[in-house]
């Protein structure tokens, strides 16, 4: 009876956890120029290959115009990220 009720209650854990393991890692890509320029287009190529070829597992979420900060603000995001 033990093992059936440990079983069970597993089970209802790991379904009602399927809406939180579904959704999808979200990624910003910061770029400086407007969204509609030549970057915003290949941002957004970039965005949906990334989300058709992990089906969905991850998402581009696009920052244009500069709204992560300069070049030079995203360079030393990207660098501070990785050391920690």
């Amino acid at each position: 009876m033990t093992k059936m009720m440990t079983a069970a209650s597993m089970l209802a854990m790991l379904l009602g956890a399927g809406p939180a393991l579904a959704q999808a890692k979200v990624m910003n890509l910061a770029f400086t120029p407007p969204a509609d320029s030549h970057y915003g287009d290949a941002a957004r190529a970039f965005a949906e290959t990334i989300a058709d070829l992990s089906d969905g597992a991850f998402e581009i979420a696009l920052r244009p115009a500069g709204a992560l900060g300069g070049e030079r603000d995203v360079i030393e995001g990207c660098r501070s990220a990785r050391s920690s």
